[in-house]
């Protein structure tokens, strides 16, 4: 029995110091902050700037080609305990350049998109309500 219980407690003391490191709830820290590249197709990446308080501004850009970029910008607010941030407004935004590289040309899609960004095992997700863009986006950070 006592060997028993020192398995027990071993076992619980390898637990405390692995669940911080996996759990999925975020915590107020600004963990997300950072730049995150998609690594399913390399094109997407996301700007996580925290803004304190469980505030972030995502930026995610998405090549279509060296002369086309497609823009998404949201808010997202971090409530307590929750793995889930959702958001709404969100704006899409085109910007073309001309082929000499001169003129950026920018024009608003919509502005009421909708959708959340979560965090599981240290990957970053991003589901799209509005147009389902980045179903299989799996993010993964490249720099603070």
């Amino acid at each position: 029995m006592n060997k028993m219980l020192q398995y027990l407690f071993f076992c619980c003391a390898v637990l405390s110091l692995t669940l911080p490191l996996c759990g999925n709830a975020l915590a107020d820290n600004g963990e997300l902050a950072g730049y995150w590249d998609d690594t399913t197709s390399g094109r997407c990446h996301m700007k996580c700037a925290y803004l304190g308080g469980g505030s972030y501004e995502i930026t995610v850009d998405w090549a279509d080609s060296a002369f086309v970029n497609n823009r998404w910008m949201f808010s997202v607010q971090r409530k307590e305990g929750e793995s889930s941030m959702p958001y709404e407004e969100g704006e899409y935004v085109v910007r073309k350049s001309d082929d000499g590289g001169k003129g950026i040309h920018e024009s608003l899609v919509y502005g009421d998109g909708t959708g959340r960004i979560f965090l599981s095992n240290g990957r970053l997700f991003w589901k799209d309500g509005k147009d389902n863009i980045c179903r299989d986006c799996v993010f993964s950070r490249v720099k603070r």
